[in-house]
């Protein structure tokens, strides 16, 4: 046998995952990765050997999946298509898109609030719902990239309704919504952003080498690196191994980044969090930020926007510049709010009021 992973090219050379290696998903808080447990020295050695190859090996990997994925044609998506929950009724649709670590249920309060009077509808990004989950779904193994996933919501959209929509955004969803309106402005009436500014001002914030650093150190490294050990271990003898360690990482910085905003406190150790759905922190680490295209000087949106943002945090993603130009933008409207960067939880009632009386004075306007 070939240990493939470590280069090792011996075919007397077995290597056995020990079995202080093994722990469950479900832990009901934060624990480090198991180490500890490792008792024998040999274990110790094979934890680390194994860890350290998988990294390597990702680390190979990330120009070859730029090369496999870097394109933005639909067609290279496969006119990939994202399943839709649908709430509600009403003449106009708002459609919500989530970000990390999160799926469409981040949205529970604010459907409840809008499904009266809006035709609420809202999808799980792919990886985002668990690997059974984009298994049943044939999505790409390594991920999608910014633009395509923004072409997926719209693919996803005009599948969906004929009338264009609001999207509400947050996080990363920001991001691929913000692409979205760009591709297909036709396809998006207005849109309302939670903490994360367009693509083009998101590099912006993080051209200076300090604040790169500070935010990988913080938590993107750690998610990339995740992302990198499960993809290197992924078809392998190690693949369980390097995919539990990796999915441990993600679910203990999910706990950690998170933990005052989760309804559930068992939440982040849910089996759907994973690190496959960490390939957005691949492509940004690889791009070093968000590539903006032909779209550089374009106004962003280009429709009436709602901005909600915290005000007390110790890094801003998005930057003055565009925050002042929103707010002298006719129908667009910057409202900073006291709270977590998940506000839509730990701010729900504000959130919605300032959603219903932007939306009831914008859309008319707008049409």
């Amino acid at each position: 046998d070939r240990c493939e992973l470590l280069g090792l090219s011996s075919r007397r050379c077995t290597l056995t995952a020990p079995r202080h290696l093994i722990w469950t998903h479900a832990s009901p808080q934060p624990l480090p990765l198991p180490t500890a447990r490792l008792t024998r020295r040999s274990d110790r050695v094979l934890f680390g050997t194994t860890a350290i190859a998988c990294l390597t090996k990702g680390l190979r990997m990330r120009k070859r999946i730029g090369k496999d994925s870097g394109s933005t044609s639909g067609a290279e998506t496969g006119e990939l298509t994202l399943p839709v929950i649908s709430e509600g009724s009403g003449e106009e649709a708002l459609f919500f898109v989530h970000g990390w670590p999160d799926d469409a249920h981040l949205w529970d309060a604010q459907v409840a609030h809008f499904k009266d009077h809006y035709r609420c509808l809202r999808v799980t990004m792919p990886h985002f719902g668990g690997r059974a989950d984009s298994q049943n779904l044939r999505h790409r193994v390594e991920g999608y990239d910014f633009e395509e996933l923004g072409e997926v919501l719209a693919a996803t959209i005009r599948r969906e309704t004929r009338k264009p929509v609001i999207l509400v955004l947050h996080d990363w969803g920001c991001i691929w919504g913000f692409f979205a309106q760009r591709r297909a402005p036709e396809l998006v009436k207005a849109i309302v952003a939670l903490d994360v500014g367009p693509p083009s001002d998101l590099a912006a914030t993080n051209r200076s080498l300090p604040m790169a650093v500070a935010l990988g150190v913080v938590y993107q490294y750690w998610l990339w690196a995740a992302h990198g050990l499960s993809r290197a271990s992924a078809n392998t003898r190690f693949e369980s191994l390097g995919q539990g360690i990796a999915d441990r990482i993600v679910r203990t910085l999910a706990w950690v980044v998170k933990y005052p905003d989760y309804k559930d406190k068992n939440d982040a150790w849910s089996e759907r969090i994973t690190a496959d759905a960490c390939y957005p922190y691949t492509f940004f680490q690889r791009e070093w930020g968000v590539k903006n295209g032909q779209f550089e000087d374009a106004a962003e949106p280009s429709c009436p926007c709602l901005f909600l943002y915290v005000d007390r945090k110790p890094f801003k993603f998005h930057s003055t510049k565009w925050e002042d130009q929103l707010r002298s933008r006719p129908l667009c409207k910057v409202v900073p709010i006291s709270a977590g960067h998940w506000l839509q939880i730990r701010e729900p009632q504000r959130v919605n009021q300032e959603m219903d009386n932007w939306l009831s004075t914008t859309l008319p306007l707008a049409d």
